[in-house]
Parts: structure tokens; sequence; C-alpha cells
């Protein structure tokens, strides 16, 4: 048993000090062997599922929050911290169109100019404002306008 401890321990050791080396062994193993990396990661995701879902929560959260501090965590119309989305200034442009995919683009691209933080209501009435603007909102069966004040009338009363 002693010597098995000590064996695992002069076998961490080589490796902590040969990293590259055993970056290399392990990436020649993972690509002559992919049946078998995929049934080791699937095992691992099955057992591990709820582990993984936290931690990308977790990621998702701490991206968020530093695109927050960037942008600001207040709503710019109205000042409000509750419910802040990132708003497009002009409509969308480019990159992903939201969520956390937009979050990391943001984060790559060193936060670009051409974006707010607005609450939920106001991103949701600047994004109606455009969509009667230019396209109409006649598939929904109802005036753009009408249902423009009615959200106006919403956020006056709040």
């Amino acid at each position: 048993m002693v010597d098995r401890l000590r064996k695992n321990a002069t076998h961490r050791a080589w490796c902590h000090k040969n990293k590259e080396k055993v970056n290399s062994i392990n990436d020649t193993w993972r690509k002559n062997n992919p049946d078998k990396v995929k049934a080791k990661d699937k095992r691992y995701r099955d057992t591990n599922q709820e582990k993984i879902n936290s931690g990308m929560r977790e990621r998702r959260k701490r991206l968020f929050q530093e695109i927050l501090d960037h942008y600001g965590h207040a709503c710019q119309v109205c000042g409000s911290t509750t419910n802040p989305c990132i708003d497009h200034i002009g409509g969308h442009l480019e990159g992903p169109k939201n969520g956390p995919s937009l979050w990391a683009w943001l984060k790559n691209g060193n936060f670009p100019p051409g974006f707010r933080t607005l609450c939920r209501d106001h991103n949701t009435l600047d994004g109606l404002i455009r969509a009667d603007k230019y396209f109409g909102v006649k598939g929904l069966g109802i005036s753009g306008i009408d249902s423009l004040v009615r959200i106006i009338e919403l956020l006056k009363n709040k």
C-alpha cells in the first residue's frame, strides 16, 4: 500500500513537471479513440448533470455582471435596477441577438459601443417602437400605436 502511494506521488510529480508531454500523449489518445472519448464524456454528463448545470449558471451570472459593470447596472431611461437587459442602440446590427451568446460576444469584443442597459419594460417598448416604425405590427391583430400607448400607460403607473 505504501509503495503504491509512493508510486502515485512520483507519477503525479512527473506529470506536473512534464505537462506538455502529458498533454501531447493525451491529445494523441483522444484522436485515436474518439468512440471511447465520446462514451466517457457521456458517462460524465449523465452522472454530473446538476454539477454541469450549476457551473454553467454561475459562469453566466459572472459574465452578465461583467457586462453590467461595463455598460451600467441601471436603466438608462428610468434608472431602475430591476430586470436589466442589454439593448442594441439603433436596433440589432451585428453580433448575437441576446442572452449569454451576446454577453460573451461583447466581452470578447472588448465591450464595443452601440449597446446600453435598459430595464425589461423599456427594452420591450424600444423594440415595439422600432417594430412599428419599420415593419408595422399588423400581424399581431392590433394597431402598433394602440399597443405602444398601453405600454406607456403601464410604465407611467409603475
